[in-house]
């Protein structure tokens, strides 16, 4: 075999180790005594492609070796069993030397070691030497030339508020610190992995500038499970929009000002992710509190581990196949705190409802105590619930009905609630309601907190159905909440979230911000990933809808990062559908297709019809900014047919307006009237008058182009009397009186 050969001490580490498999990581140095092994001894044999290491040649000077390189790789991976490759760019690499049958080998990320929760204020001032508040821009790797650090120095020109931090060591360290002497630059060197974790939760945006490497390091997903901003990467990748997004273009510095400007620097993340606050950074006293205190559920210390020896398991038979062993061992041994879905998955495995493991629900003496044994077959349906087996948790929860009849009314209510909720995360929201509410009539006269669990769900479904009593089925949750589980603080974080949420759809943006940080405070330090999650979203929500398109922008990429850890594509179809609606609003329309085409592609996979609508309007949205209005007018017109289909009636109204709005555009008068006329009059039935408002606002600005000023002016008042509501009672009391219809009171 030609190429460079390896040190003899690798063949002779191989032969006295003698492995049933062979994994060839890079197999060009290294790794090439692994693949004669196991070609000599007929072992299977396993080769993985990782960087572009024949474009390593141009970088120091031995550009005619390129190709002979790349034969030499070909020959390599020929011999294996199995070639994989570290990303989709890598697979093409591979393919386009003639390897075939080429699989993609995602990475993963400890998510002990990077986390949100692990930057600080602290670790933040050390790496900009005191100045926080300039927008942090991450790299981790190796400092060597290939690995394109230079490229980064043009971000730097064009910004003075962007601070570059470089964790890593390597043979070009002296010539990149001459190259940015001056700069906003600090070089921390060589760091543990802990420290990496710190580094990353405490930037902004994580850059990966190299235009060699065939993915991004396994540093990107590390940066995601640390909530620092999607990873920043070049076109050269050939990544899809779910892996980077570019930040720098081709080889060529000039474009460097432009794309870096605008993409790395015009979506700050101005938030830590250690507390998430509304419109603040988090103050040093909170970042302690939240180091101090790990995040998760607060049980009863010594509950888990007596649990788990009564009925049996070990701690891999708890642990199963959704989390490790590990974790349940630092969970029995008090060194961490179980997230809500780990603590169900638990409580399912043992058979112990969630109470038992609870702090709020020891007994105090001379009580009776609600703790019972779970019932094994609900404990299945749990358990399934807790490992995101929705469609089996469902039919567990029909078969166990089946097999109840009418008997254990209390056991009925529980399995009810639990398919609703199995219900609900398929995107089943009418079947959800209906099996939530029978669980709510029998919950009323038995269990007050599941009852206030059920209206919570309740409300999800309402909303989800864009039904206006959603925010009542919220509210009077909260208030079952606090009377009769007043410790159970996570489940009133939940739903002052879901109530900012309800106000968010009805745009009542003060109201929303109230609800999140009264949910945030609620919270404390139980923010699992759901969590954050959700507020990320929520508040990106809030940002969007209040035309703050840069802060929105960055609140859906770390609600999306997090979702994709989580695995749950409705959520991350619905945050997909957020970020090209905001990419619309900035012009970036390449940008904005390629998520949005994510988000319906991900609902017909799953079958999901609820939210489909919103992804269909904001393709519509997206041909009229192209100038496209006949692809603009079809979106549209399924968005129509779906969200009539299921009940969506915020979301049909707001595709009328859409409609008019297109009509307009095409000299079509006679629809657009028509189609702002039905957008009000569905927006006059339902608990809205911010969207009402909005839609006055916009057939006004409409009539007004058309120079019908009087019609406009009429839409103005009935939206400016929807603003402030005071107004419509004093002019209705002004016209009485001038009709001699109101009799003075008082003295």
């Amino acid at each position: 075999m030609d190429g460079p050969r390896a040190p003899p001490a690798v063949s002779r580490h191989l032969g006295a180790f003698q492995p049933d498999v062979v994994h060839a990581v890079g197999p060009f140095v290294l790794g090439r005594p692994a693949v004669r092994h196991a070609v000599r001894n007929d072992l299977p044999l396993v080769c993985s492609y990782h960087t572009h290491i024949a474009s390593y040649a141009r970088f120091y000077g031995f550009g005619l070796a390129e190709q002979a390189i790349l034969r030499s790789l070909r020959r390599l991976h020929h011999q294996a069993d199995v070639n994989l490759a570290a990303s989709t760019a890598a697979k093409h690499h591979l393919e386009a030397i003639g390897v075939a049958d080429v699989n993609v080998w995602e990475g993963g990320v400890n998510l002990n070691l990077f986390h949100p929760l692990r930057g600080s204020t602290g670790m933040r001032k050390r790496i900009t030497r005191g100045h926080d508040d300039r927008i942090v821009v991450v790299y981790v790797g190796r400092l060597a030339a290939e690995k394109g650090i230079d490229r980064l120095l043009p971000l730097l020109h064009a910004r003075s508020d962007v601070h570059l931090v470089l964790v890593g060591d390597g043979p070009h360290r002296l010539a990149l610190e001459e190259l940015f002497r001056g700069k906003n630059v600090t070089f921390m060197g060589l760091l543990s992995q802990p420290k990496v974790g710190e580094v990353l939760a405490s930037g902004d945006v994580f850059a990966f500038p190299s235009t060699t490497d065939t993915c991004p390091p396994c540093h990107w997903a590390e940066a995601l499970g640390s909530g620092c901003r999607r990873p920043a990467a070049i076109p050269d990748l050939e990544s899809d929009h779910r892996t980077a997004a570019r930040l720098v273009s081709g080889g060529d510095p000039a474009p460097a000002r432009s794309e870096a400007a605008r993409l790395a620097i015009q979506f700050p993340i101005q938030l830590s992710s250690a507390v998430l606050s509304y419109g603040s950074v988090p103050s040093q006293r909170e970042r302690s509190r939240a180091r101090r205190r790990l995040p998760g559920i607060d049980i009863r210390p010594g509950s888990v581990k007596a649990a788990r020896l009564e009925a049996g398991l070990s701690l891999a038979q708890v642990a199963g196949s959704q989390v490790t062993r590990a974790a349940i061992y630092l969970v029995e041994t008090g060194r961490a705190r179980p997230s809500r879905r780990t603590l169900k998955l638990i409580a399912a495995r043992t058979g112990k409802p969630i109470e038992f493991f609870r702090i709020s629900e020891v007994s105090e003496p001379g009580t009776a105590s609600r703790v019972t044994e779970l019932d094994p077959r609900l404990a299945e349906v749990e358990a399934m619930l807790a490992s995101a087996r929705f469609k089996p948790a469902i039919a567990a929860s029909k078969r166990l009905l089946a097999s109840l009849g009418g008997a254990d009314s209390a056991l009925q209510a529980r399995t009810r609630l639990r398919m609703g909720e199995a219900q609900l995360e398929t995107g089943r929201a009418p079947e959800a309601l209906a099996s939530l509410r029978i669980a709510r009539d029998i919950l009323a006269a038995t269990d007050q907190e599941l009852l206030a669990e059920c209206l919570d769900l309740i409300g999800v479904a309402l909303k989800r159905l864009e039904d206006r009593d959603a925010l009542a089925a919220y509210k009077e949750a909260l208030r079952l909440c606090r009377l009769a589980a007043p410790d159970r603080k996570d489940l009133e974080a939940r739903i002052l979230g879901h109530i900012g949420a309800a106000y968010t759809s009805t745009h009542d943006w003060q109201a929303a911000i109230e609800h999140y940080e009264m949910a945030l405070a609620a919270a404390g330090n139980l923010r699992d990933i759901g969590f954050l999650e959700r507020m990320y979203n929520d508040i990106g929500l809030v940002e969007l809808e209040a035309d703050h398109l840069t802060a929105a922008f960055g609140y859906f990429q770390k609600a999306l990062a997090l979702a994709e850890v989580r695995r749950e594509p409705a959520v991350i179809a619905r945050i997909e559908n957020n970020i090209g609606s905001v990419l619309v609003g900035l012009g970036e329309t390449e940008s904005a297709e390629a998520h949005l085409a994510r988000s319906l592609e991900i609902c017909d996979s799953i079958g999901l019809d609820a939210g489909r609508g919103h992804v269909l309007c904001s393709l519509a949205e997206l041909e009229v900014e192209r100038g496209r209005l006949d692809p603009a007018r079809r979106h549209a017109a399924q968005a129509l047919a779906v969200t009539e289909r299921v009940g969506e009636t915020l979301t049909q109204a707001f595709t009328h307006q859409l409609t008019g709005r297109i009509a307009e555009l095409a000299g079509d008068r006679t629809s657009a009237d028509a189609s702002f006329q039905r957008a009000i009059g569905l927006l006059a039935g339902q608990d809205a008058p911010r969207r009402l408002m909005e839609c006055h606002l916009a057939y006004a600005t409409v009539l007004e182009a058309r120079g019908n000023f009087k019609d406009a002016l009429t839409h103005s008042r009935e939206a400016l009397m929807l603003a402030q509501p005071d107004l419509r009672f004093h002019r209705s009391a002004s016209q009485a009186r001038s009709a001699g219809g109101v009799t003075a009171t008082g003295a």
